[in-house]
């Protein structure tokens, strides 16, 4: 669903209400100073709910709740939106106006809104209803629902995840949030989804995807960890001409309400440093072993050892960061999408997993010399990661068979012809 666009304007109390008018609100508290954009902000806020009021009557509450949360997540400043306003100036700011759409905002604050206020806005609310401010019944519905149950949709081969959670609402009614995570870009959640209960799990086991129930705490887990990494690459894309995430942050304070409602303890979170110790040791260890063979005739020393480092990072940037573990789709998207936009000197924290390579201009110093020695170093690095890892010989055998598809592609993007000036050493099979 489209974010609901911002009028810019309109009618800040409507028609038939006073507003308060003093300088401190009904509760007694003072109103915050706010600079001009702060309050063309708020002046905002209160239109674009007016809007909601008048474009939805509550029969699809699903998409009055995307509209109400988008709309506040619009204009409240947040982990992932630094140019809102803060939570209490909304709060104050909804109360002072007294209308059917401050109390909206009040309600959908005491739902979406971030913990610290919630119990502060349900204040305001029943001050505002006090008052004999009526606000539309769908209202009391905001944020209304209790998780159920939860799948895990995964790919052949491991690497795709979506995962599905159920809700029931007060009044037996269900419907599901779907969320996916990001195979190679940290476990990031993106494409999101609200529908109805059975519509998004049902096209995920058309599309061959393998299904697997999971506890509600690993789901929240899961998806915490995911949403984390999203408000990151928010915050750093912000103001990107090729931010491709609008869908996401249009659902963003909704599915945050909704994982916050699954239940689950103290987060596991990242390794401790002693198991960040072991896994840079294991590292070293993997690359000391491959740096020690022989080194075929044809492959450039530097050239192979950025190979070494690159695919490393990447693995760094993967949900599973294991560097001896490669499938298909993991060697498609680092040969055709991560190699040619990465430079050395990177880390994996620079790397942006919807980056497109399209033109052989945005290679990074992709001479031949460079291609051959990846034509060669990639099936040495598959089949030595393969034999240290106790790999099956069928997974080794298509993983082979995706490196030699990616690399061609790659050597069409960048020369225009898939033949190398001078062939490489190379066994396939």
């Amino acid at each position: 669903m489209a974010r609901p666009k911002s009028r810019h304007g309109g009618r800040v109390t409507p028609k038939g209400t006073q507003g308060r008018t003093s300088q401190r609100s009904a509760s007694g508290r003072q109103r915050p100073v706010l600079n001009d954009r702060a309050t063309r902000e708020l002046a905002m806020l209160v239109a674009d709910i007016e809007h909601c009021i008048d474009t939805h009557d509550g029969d699809d509450l699903i998409a009055t709740e995307i509209s109400v949360s988008c709309t506040i997540g619009m204009h409240l400043t947040s982990n992932w939106n630094p140019f809102g306003v803060r939570a209490s100036a909304v709060l104050t700011h909804a109360e002072t106006v007294g209308s059917p759409a401050a109390a909206v905002i009040a309600a959908g604050m005491s739902a979406y809104g971030p913990a610290t206020v919630r119990d502060r806005a349900r204040q305001v609310l029943g001050r505002l209803r006090a008052d004999g401010v009526a606000a539309p019944e769908w209202a009391a519905s905001l944020g209304a629902a209790e998780p159920v149950s939860a799948v895990k949709f995964r790919d052949e081969w491991d690497e795709y995840w979506t995962l599905v959670v159920e809700y029931a609402r007060p009044d037996g009614s269900a419907h599901e949030v779907c969320v996916s995570l990001h195979p190679f870009g940290w476990g990031m959640a993106h494409d999101f989804a609200v529908a109805p209960a059975g519509q998004s799990a049902q096209r995920l086991a058309e599309s061959g995807f393998a299904a697997e129930t999971i506890c509600l705490a690993e789901a929240r887990e899961l998806l915490v960890g995911g949403i984390d990494h999203l408000d990151e690459a928010v915050l750093d894309w912000w103001e990107s001409d090729d931010l491709d995430l609008d869908a996401d942050i249009d659902l963003r304070m909704l599915v945050g309400q909704r994982i916050e409602a699954l239940p689950g303890g103290e987060r596991s979170g990242s390794k401790d440093a002693e198991g960040d110790a072991d896994t840079a040791e294991h590292v070293a260890d993997v690359i000391r072993g491959f740096v020690a063979l022989p080194v075929p005739l044809g492959e450039n020393k530097m050239d192979l050892g950025g190979f070494v480092v690159a695919a490393t990072m990447f693995s760094q940037a993967c949900r599973d960061t294991d560097v001896l573990r490669w499938t298909p789709p993991k060697i498609e998207t680092f040969v055709e999408r991560f190699l040619p936009l990465w430079t050395e000197g990177d880390d994996s924290g620079d790397y942006d997993p919807f980056d497109e390579f399209g033109e052989p201009g945005d290679a990074f110093e992709f001479g031949e010399e460079r291609l051959s020695t990846l034509d060669s170093a990639l099936p040495r690095w598959l089949r030595y990661a393969a034999e240290r890892r106790g790999e099956r010989a069928e997974v080794l055998e298509a993983n082979l068979v995706a490196a030699k598809s990616s690399l061609r592609k790659l050597r069409v993007k960048i020369t225009g012809s898939p033949i190398p000036l001078a062939a490489p050493r190379i066994e396939w099979a």
